[in-house]
Order: C-alpha cells, then sequence, then structure tokens
C-alpha cells in the first residue's frame, strides 16, 4: 500500500468515525425525549385513575361521607401536595354542608391546581357561598 490509500483509508475512518459520533448523539437525544415524554405522561396522566380516586369516587357515589373524610385526610397526610385529596375532602364536607370547611379545601384546591379553577372549583365555592348565605 502506497501512501495515497493509506490516506484514503484514514480519510474514510474518520468520516465512519463522525457518523458513529453523530448516531451515538441522535440515540442519546432520543432517549433522552423517551425520558422526557414518559415523566410528563405519568406525571399528568397516572394520578387522572389511581386506587385513591376509585375508591374515593364509590364512598362519593354511596354517600359514605364520613368514611371519605378519612380516606382523603389519610391521603393527604401521606402526600400533603396532592390536590386530589383536598378535592375529595372538600366534596364530603360541601355534601355534609360544612360549607366554610368546604371552601377552606377548594380554596387548596385551586392553589394547587390552578387550572382545576374555572371548570370545577369556582362553581362549587360559588355555590357554597350562596348557601351559607341562607343559613
Amino acid at each position: 500500500m502506497d501512501a495515497s490509500n493509506l490516506a484514503a483509508i484514514h480519510a474514510e475512518l474518520r468520516y465512519i468515525t463522525y457518523i458513529l459520533y453523530v448516531i451515538g448523539v441522535l440515540t442519546v437525544a432520543a432517549l433522552v425525549l423517551a425520558c422526557l415524554c414518559t415523566y410528563w405522561t405519568v406525571k399528568h396522566r397516572a394520578n387522572q385513575w389511581d386506587a385513591f380516586t376509585v375508591e374515593a369516587e364509590d364512598l362519593l357515589k354511596r354517600e359514605q361521607l364520613d368514611k371519605l373524610l378519612i380516606l382523603a385526610s389519610a391521603k393527604i397526610k401521606e402526600r400533603p401536595n396532592y390536590a386530589s385529596g383536598y378535592w375529595y375532602l372538600a366534596l364530603a364536607l360541601y355534601s355534609q354542608g360544612k360549607y366554610a370547611a368546604a371552601i377552606e379545601q377548594f380554596e387548596r384546591v385551586r392553589r394547587l391546581k390552578p387550572a382545576w379553577s374555572l371548570q370545577h372549583v369556582d362553581p362549587y365555592i360559588q355555590e357554597a357561598r350562596r348557601r351559607m348565605e341562607f343559613l
């Protein structure tokens, strides 16, 4: 082999090395993106149908409000920033006619999940205040 052949082989190997680096970077980028997508999905969607929510909905439908208060309070102790815990606590209090306490819990839900305010929290707070006027 002469020097020109070695130079060509060396240039080709550098090109192959460059391609391998690019493939490596793209693979790492795809992995990071997949991790971020998984994290977002778990964070924003997994809590929608957790065991607590299923049990709380069942207790609410069966109007077992004392049990719901206990369940929600325990969940809040376990996870102090868990908006669904405060939500079901507020619903139980509201259903029991304890409107002032319910409003306090709905306000906590609003602070934890501002996106729930307009559609979920505000109507209950307005109705609770209206009902308190007639007590």
